[in-house]
């Protein structure tokens, strides 16, 4: 008769899952990178969770003409903001922000406040006059040309219910401040790479 170590295979495979758990604990998870609060639509586009959503709609989608069908925005695209395309703002939607960060160095490229409700579409590279800019990561007001390669950004688009108190151009105070006013928000997971 073959005596059977059923207690050593166990420890040891409990060892391996532990081991596997633990690869990557040090590094920080932006909370709305982590797989829980996204929820895919397309291949580029997720829409994190929101309030519920009205019968027969969707919710809130951005699309952008500028990224493929994976996401891959090319090195000279990243040199200014996407162009953006919105769907489904909510009806008590007052106005929209759009904001886009790096994932993996939690850096602010871009913050816009003040977008009218039933905007359809952004060009970053002309915005309505009454669209208000804030100051990015490196100080400077507008978009924050992606230098660091490979990078992931999250372009999200937020629909706001009601206008922002702004008292800072601090671009992290006001994303705080404006996580209180969000009704809705949509993303663009965007991958920036050299060409290889």
């Amino acid at each position: 008769m073959v005596a059977r170590r059923p207690l050593p295979f166990a420890a040891a495979c409990l060892l391996a899952l532990l081991a596997i758990a633990s690869c990557g604990a040090d590094t920080p998870v932006p909370s709305d990178a982590r797989p829980e609060n996204l929820r895919p639509i397309a291949s580029s586009t997720t829409v994190a969770p929101g309030p519920p959503v009205e019968p027969g709609r969707l919710g809130l989608l951005v699309t952008s003409p500028d990224v493929d069908g994976s996401g891959h925005l090319s090195p000279d695209q990243a040199l200014d903001p996407p162009r953006l395309l919105i769907e489904g703002v909510p009806a008590s939607t007052v106005e929209l922000a759009v904001m886009a960060a790096d994932v993996d160095r939690d850096r602010i490229h871009w913050l816009v406040t003040g977008l009218d409700a039933a905007t359809t579409a952004i060009d970053g590279r002309d915005l309505p006059p009454e669209a208000i800019e804030f100051q990015n990561e490196s100080g400077e007001f507008g978009w924050l040309p992606v230098a660091v390669r490979p990078a992931r950004l999250r372009v999200s688009v937020l629909a706001l219910d009601s206008s922002p108190a702004v008292q800072t151009s601090d671009a992290s105070a006001t994303l705080d401040a404006l996580e209180t006013q969000v009704i809705d928000r949509a993303s663009l997971l965007l991958r920036v790479e050299d060409a290889g």
